[in-house]
């Protein structure tokens, strides 16, 4: 496990100084009170004290925030009809300090129910709180619990924490010989952006001669009205990985991948009242609120940079760290030379006030707002500061400029059963369908068996 170096604690009855401290005091205040933040809007203080708790509406069955069930099983090898497409899982939980259920099956569904190639599952406060994991972070007995509930069938493929920040990508044993050149990183965005209390994790590998994934989890700034701090870690995140092999201001990693998809705890809030969501919540009008969601508008927006310098370019430098597939957390893997990624197109760049989210899709939103609920139960929030219900917990991919048709979700919802509710968040699942080309590689594995070599290794 390749983990962010932890900074040094300040002593009892000191505060961290400098610029940005407060953020971390509010992180730390965040954790040990369960209280974040009062809900934001000008009506919060209206709901009655003895009015009944709000629960989210159930979710349509069948519907796309449902688990896809494939008709054909995963072929156990390549060169079968399907075998140009992928089946990827990604699953994101922000578990607020505490350890995932013993059984995870609601979440992620066990291999022999529900065949994916890939499965990439990103966490934030998992087992310990955020000011804990500065300290402690291995991740080791959640590592273990996944790599157990997928099974022999699968190898991990790397796995990479900062702080409370966490991602692991698995692989169909299948794939192992296609898999190469896979790296991890992390930027931290946190106070000072040296902290990781906030921030990405990055693993990115190459597939084929032609095809490259990067997965990234993240847990961007929290609170009410504080998108544009969201945006500019975005761009931190993407531009200042240190996967990144072209440097440039507005320019980010994820231009040189051709698959990216992009999750976790992004904290995205409604722009209404506490008493507003309420109302639409218990009326059962989700898409009411979406309405008002911080996200989405960013995700449609303008696809061309504005002419004046953009949010990335202003950016302070980040920590951050790599490591690539020449460590022990890997059996070694061919290298053949990749097809060159094409030219990114002008909107690639970030634009001002968007930054870099135009650059990614989103599936349709068909479950109920993921955050925040009281503990061990479907009820939002009733403590003293009634946060306000939202979608918090997003699971994204990058847009396809050449041919939109490249990424199909096949699911997009969030977990509601009761043995998943040790969290204020609920757990948030995607499937995909991921178009991929092979037969250069197969070419080329067949032109090259007809050669002849041997190799002797003494010691």
């Amino acid at each position: 496990v390749t983990s962010a170096p932890s900074p040094v604690p300040a002593p009892d009855g000191a505060s961290p100084q400098g610029p940005g401290a407060t953020d971390v005091q509010e992180e730390v205040e965040e954790n040990s009170s369960g209280d974040e933040e009062p809900s934001g809007g000008p009506d919060d203080n209206d709901t009655d004290k003895g009015k009944p708790a709000i629960r989210p509406p159930p979710v349509e069955p069948d519907s796309l925030a449902t688990f896809y069930h494939w008709e054909e099983r995963m072929p156990e090898a390549w060169g079968a009809p399907a075998g140009d497409k992928l089946r990827i899982f990604c699953g994101s939980w922000n578990l607020h300090g505490k350890p995932a259920p013993y059984d995870i099956s609601p979440w992620i569904p066990a291999p022999r129910g529900l065949g994916h190639h890939i499965y990439v599952v990103g966490t934030c406060e998992c087992e310990r709180s955020i000011e804990k994991s500065m300290i402690f972070q291995d991740k080791g007995r959640w590592e273990k619990q996944l790599a157990n509930h997928l099974g022999e069938e699968y190898t991990k493929v790397r796995t990479h924490g900062m702080s409370a920040v966490h991602i692991m990508v698995f692989a169909h044993r299948s794939l192992n010989k296609y898999i190469w050149d896979y790296k991890s990183s992390h930027v931290a965005t946190g106070f000072a952006n040296l902290v990781g209390n906030k921030g990405g994790v990055q693993v990115g590998f190459n597939f084929g001669k032609s095809s490259s994934f990067l997965f990234i989890n993240a847990h961007l700034p929290a609170h009410v009205n504080k998108m544009k701090d969201r945006t500019q870690s975005l761009s931190r995140i993407l531009r200042d990985s240190p996967l990144r092999k072209e440097k440039g201001a507005d320019k980010g990693v994820h231009q040189e991948y051709k698959h990216v998809f992009f999750m976790g705890d992004l904290n995205a809030r409604l722009t209404l009242s506490r008493k507003e969501i309420d109302e639409k919540i218990e009326a059962g009008n989700i898409q009411g609120c979406l309405e008002f969601d911080e996200l989405l508008p960013l995700l449609n927006g303008p696809a061309t940079p504005s002419t004046s310098s953009s949010a990335a370019s202003t950016a302070p430098t980040t920590n951050s760290a790599a490591s690539t597939s020449d460590g022990d957390n890997n059996e070694a893997s061919p290298s053949p030379s990749p097809s060159p990624v094409p030219e990114a197109p002008v909107a690639a760049i970030a634009t001002k006030d968007f930054g870099f989210w135009p650059q990614f899709r989103e599936a349709t939103v068909k479950f109920p707002p993921t955050y925040k609920f009281n503990p061990r139960s479907d009820e939002y929030d009733t403590s003293k500061k009634k946060r306000a219900p939202a979608w918090t917990d997003r699971i994204l991919w990058k847009k396809d400029e050449y041919n939109d048709k490249t990424v199909t979700p096949k699911s997009y919802g969030s977990v509601t059963d009761s043995t998943m509710w040790c969290s204020d968040h609920r757990a948030v699942f995607a499937q995909f369908e991921v178009n991929v080309d092979l037969k250069s590689w197969g070419e080329e594995e067949k032109e090259e068996g007809s050669k002849k070599s041997s190799v002797c290794s003494i010691q």
